[in-house]
């Protein structure tokens, strides 16, 4: 707020002339904010995709699906019956499967040696804005996924492993 004041006044400052660079500075501010919100969107689609995508997989009979990872992902993991992995228990059994979102917060891993098998679910989120993906440094939500908010170019896909657990 307070620079949109020192803008004003500076503006005002200028005279008419400068005033007319005012609806340029509006229409890119408004792609931009257009272009984030889109990338945003983009990667909430690609994980509800992912999550009906994963709960449609062939699994054994009365097994459970438990998922690491928050955000969205974990939303729309839990409306389709999964359950969220905790190091503190309940633990996934034999046959069970756990999908461990790539891009995502407070995922810890499946020990290799409990993975009876693993699969992978890839999809496009934005082909060319992102708003949360640590290798292209973008971090609208956390300044741990990357130093800007958003960002354009080439995004990687978005990449979930699946493991079918066993008793070792």
């Amino acid at each position: 707020m307070p620079a949109a004041v020192v803008l004003a006044r500076r503006l005002k400052a200028l005279g008419t002339p400068a005033l007319k660079y005012v609806p340029i500075a509006l229409a890119i501010s408004l792609a931009l904010g257009l272009s984030a919100c889109w990338g945003d969107y983009r990667l909430a689609e690609s994980q509800r995709e992912a999550a009906a995508i994963i709960m449609r997989l062939p699994r054994p009979r009365n097994s459970t699906v438990w998922f690491e990872g928050h955000r969205g992902f974990h939303h729309y993991m839990e409306l389709l019956g999964a359950k969220a992995a905790n190091k503190e228990g309940p633990f996934p059994a034999s046959g069970d499967l756990v999908v461990l979102p790539h891009n995502n917060t407070n995922v810890f891993g499946l020990n290799p040696r409990y993975a009876a098998s693993t699969r992978f679910v890839k999809l496009t989120a934005s082909r060319w804005v992102a708003t949360m993906c640590p290798p292209v440094g973008a971090g609208f939500y956390s300044h741990l996924f990357g130093p800007a908010p958003f960002v354009f170019g080439p995004v990687p896909l978005e990449q979930y492993t699946i493991g079918t657990l066993r008793t070792p």
